[in-house]
C-alpha cells in the first residue's frame, strides 16, 4: 500500500489505486514492464589459480564488475585475469534493459610455494632436496640432466642444469619454476 513494487517475473503489470477516502479508483494506464536479468555463464571452472584466464558471456550489450578486482578483472567482453588468491563475484550489467545478472563466484588459489632444502649444485648420482614433498606432482624442465621423484628428491643424471616445478594435486596451480640446480660430472 506504500505503492512498493515488486518484479516476481518476466513480463508486463498495470497497477490500480483505490482511494480510501472517496473510494474511487486510478486509472490503469501506467504500466510496468518486468524484464529478465541476463543470462550468464562461465566457461571453465570457476576455481582458477593466480596467472590464469578465464572467460564468461555474453560479451556485449553491457558491462561486467568485479566484486574484488585486486584478486581478478573482467573486461567487458568478458575476459578474467586472476592476479592473487582470494574470492571475486562477477555480475554482467545488461545497457539494454540496465538489469543485473546473478552473480559468478570464482575462486583465485595460490601457486604452490616451493623451497630448495638440499645443495643447488650436485654430482651425477648424487641427491638434493626440493619441498613440499607431498601434496602433488614434480616435474623437471630437463630430465636428461636431473630427475625428481614424488618426494622431491632430486638426482643428477649428466652434467648440466635442471629446473623444477610443483602442480598442487588439491589445486591444480603450478609453481613458479625453482632455482637452477647445477649437476657436475
Amino acid at each position: 500500500n506504500g505503492g512498493l513494487i515488486t518484479a516476481l517475473n518476466p513480463g508486463s503489470a498495470k497497477f490500480i489505486f483505490t482511494s480510501s477516502i472517496t473510494g474511487c479508483l486510478s486509472d490503469s494506464n501506467i504500466q510496468i514492464v518486468i524484464n529478465a536479468p541476463p543470462v550468464v555463464v562461465l566457461h571453465g571452472s570457476n576455481q582458477l589459480c593466480i596467472g590464469q584466464n578465464a572467460q564468461v558471456s555474453p560479451t556485449t550489450q553491457g558491462i561486467w564488475v568485479s566484486s574484488n578486482p585486486s584478486v581478478l578483472s573482467v573486461t567487458n567482453s568478458g575476459y578474467i585475469t586472476a592476479f592473487t588468491a582470494g574470492v571475486s563475484n562477477l555480475t554482467f550489467i545488461s545497457s539494454t534493459t540496465g538489469c543485473s545478472s546473478s552473480v559468478i563466484t570464482i575462486t583465485v588459489n595460490p601457486k604452490p610455494v616451493i623451497n630448495i632444502t638440499g645443495s643447488t649444485e650436485i654430482c651425477v648420482n648424487t641427491t638434493t632436496t626440493l619441498l613440499p614433498s607431498m601434496g602433488g606432482t614434480w616435474y623437471s624442465n630437463n630430465p636428461s640432466v636431473a630427475t625428481i621423484n614424488a618426494n622431491g628428491i632430486v638426482t643428477g643424471i649428466s652434467q648440466g642444469a635442471a629446473k623444477f616445478y610443483f602442480i598442487s594435486t588439491l589445486t591444480g596451480c603450478q609453481s613458479n619454476l625453482s632455482a637452477t640446480i647445477t649437476v657436475n660430472s
